[in-house]
């Protein structure tokens, strides 16, 4: 049973985080001999007191503490979070391989025979344990990756705060869930089996939301999203586009026709084939239709200025919000960033981002400071806002001064583009 149980916790926690459930277990089974409870855990898994001096080794130990903490800094971080999203299920099988030895080997000598065939009894669930566990590891990280896509094209700038809020959620489940399996095994991988039957079940979910998201073209039949304007394949316009909501989610309403590719771009999705663009380069031509996002700076201006328009009633409402002391503000915050700074901040290169942020902290920490005066706290959440926006809107404009966010880029390309975002 310790066998199955520490299979269904590998694979429930690599799932989330590759190298720190493997990290804590490594550092919990080296120094943790002054508790009895975990000094016993490799007698309790196998009925013997060792455990492998490989997985506890210094050499080990560093190794894993280093890419633990990589990890949850990449996790962090738009651009490399984009990257895990694409290879992480192919490392995670392998680590979860990693924890399942290190858990469950008795001494190195040993290991390969209690995973294959040690005993009569064991030999044929070692041989499928481990290959098992692998495949089992790569179906939950997909399932997991495909959930966290959802959550990023809904808000690729994290300006909910809600991929911040998952992240440290799946390092303390990833961190507690291997400490608590050491004690109690049965437990931990029962909640962690149902964890990962709920993960498959928001991955339906999911691609489910995916494909309502889409419809065929009347011209060629290809998908197409059913917020674009034109088919990324043949270029036939298509007729009543859905709008978009705040979140770039696409809603049931129609589109207005004067302001749909500008509200795409604010989203960070192309103005042509409503193709969601990974990249912050707008040089960079969009993977469904091959346009650009930004082609003229005629299209810099009516983006900018139709940001403009939001001022002051976000200045309005972030106000309103803030006469409500701690969660009104939080609110506020919130709502400011997604409708008026997010669509500035998500086309900033990732440096000029995080220099923009830095600059802003200081500011906002006394703003913050000053909201808990009585009446005067609703200033202050409107001098918040105004104050993000010009920095933000400043930090747009010297990207494009730059080159950072340089327009143009081909009349084949960027002629067509121009004239579809414009009408």
């Amino acid at each position: 049973m310790n066998l199955i149980a520490a299979a269904i916790t590998s694979v429930g926690l690599t799932s989330h985080r590759a190298f720190l459930p493997a990290f804590v277990a490594a550092v919990l089974l080296r120094w943790g001999g002054d508790y009895e409870v975990i000094r016993e855990a490799g007698g309790q898994l196998l009925g013997t007191a060792q455990v492998a001096s490989w997985f506890t080794a210094d050499v080990t130990l560093w190794v894993l503490g280093a890419l633990a903490v990589l990890e949850c800094l990449a996790e962090r971080n738009p651009e490399a979070k984009a990257v895990l999203l694409e290879i992480d299920q192919y490392i995670k099988p392998v680590m979860a391989a990693v924890l399942q030895l290190g858990l469950l080997s008795t001494a190195d000598a040993e290991t390969l025979s209690r995973i294959t065939a040690a005993t009569q009894q064991a030999s044929v669930l070692g041989t499928v344990l481990l290959p098992g566990v692998m495949f089992l590891t790569y179906l939950a990280s997909s399932a997991r990756n495909a959930v966290q896509r959802l959550l990023w094209d809904a808000d690729p700038d994290n300006s909910t705060g809600l991929h911040r809020l998952v992240g440290w959620s799946e390092e303390l489940y990833s961190v507690l869930g291997m400490a608590l399996f050491l004690v109690f095994p049965i437990v931990v991988a029962t909640i962690v089996g149902g964890v990962l039957v709920g993960l498959f079940l928001l991955q339906r979910r999911a691609r489910r939301t995916e494909e309502a998201s889409r419809v065929a073209c009347g011209s060629c039949g290809s998908e197409v999203y059913r917020s674009a304007t034109h088919c990324p394949r043949c270029a036939a316009g298509q007729a009543s586009p859905r709008a978009i909501g705040m979140l770039g989610q696409t809603v049931a309403r129609a589109a207005d026709p004067a302001t749909h590719a500008l509200e795409l771009l604010a989203k960070r999705r192309c103005p042509w084939c409503a193709t969601r663009l990974l990249k912050r380069d707008p040089n960079s031509p969009c993977p469904g239709c091959a346009r650009l996002p930004f082609v003229d700076a005629a299209t810099v201006e009516a983006y900018d200025s139709r940001l403009a328009m939001r001022l002051i009633p976000t200045v309005v409402i972030a106000s309103a919000m803030s006469l409500v002391p701690v969660v009104g503000l939080v609110a506020a915050v919130v709502f400011y960033r997604v409708y008026l700074i997010s669509p500035y901040r998500t086309w900033l290169p990732a440096v000029r981002s995080v220099l923009t942020r830095w600059l802003l902290r200081g500011a906002i920490l006394v703003l913050v400071v000053v909201h808990l005066i009585p009446v005067v706290g609703a200033v202050a959440a409107g001098a918040m806002v105004v104050l993000n926006y010009l920095v933000y809107r400043q930090s747009f404009r010297g990207a494009v001064r730059a080159g950072e966010l340089g327009v143009g880029g081909g009349e084949a390309v960027g002629t067509r583009a121009g004239g579809a975002l414009m009408q």
